[in-house]
């Protein structure tokens, strides 16, 4: 549920309580429930770009389109191709909210921070290792990191 979904059922039942269509005690525990409730926090997603949206971008695309609240790309790719980067993405059919280029392993990790990412789709371990521990991880199999001839993870 989101927030705007929760912010419209508190609506709806402050303009029951007003009704007879609906009995009052019934309003009444709905209502309970609904103030003990939270509005669900935003759901912020990381998405490396080589190795990762590379890989199935059909699947990236629906994901970032339709699922979260926020979608940061974090590449390792050289800040210089910014122009570049965005072209790529747009022909992926990726909608994200920022391009971060991380410099080095512990720079994605500050990023999933700084930004509140709480899923992150990446393909390197080297990066994997250092992304924080309430953030969870979806590495992504690909011909660099996964042997397919004898069905084993590389490292």
């Amino acid at each position: 549920m989101t927030k705007e979904d929760w912010e419209f059922l508190v609506e709806v039942f402050d303009a029951l309580s007003f009704s007879s269509l609906v009995p009052a005690n019934t309003i009444k525990a709905a209502r309970v429930v609904l103030d003990d409730a939270k509005p669900p926090e935003p759901v912020a997603i990381g998405i490396d770009i080589d190795g990762t949206i590379d890989e199935c971008p059909e699947f990236f695309s629906k994901l970032s389109n339709a699922f979260a609240d926020a979608t940061y790309i974090l590449t390792g790719r050289d800040p210089e191709d910014v122009a570049d980067t965005a072209k790529d993405l747009s022909e992926f059919g990726i909608s994200f909210d920022t391009i971060h280029h991380a410099e080095n392993w512990e720079d994605k990790a500050k990023i999933c921070q700084k930004h509140k990412i709480r899923i992150m789709f990446e393909d390197q371990d080297e990066y994997i290792e250092h992304i924080p521990e309430d953030v969870l991880v979806l590495k992504v199999r690909n011909g660099g990191n996964y042997d397919f001839k004898n069905g084993k993870w590389l490292r």
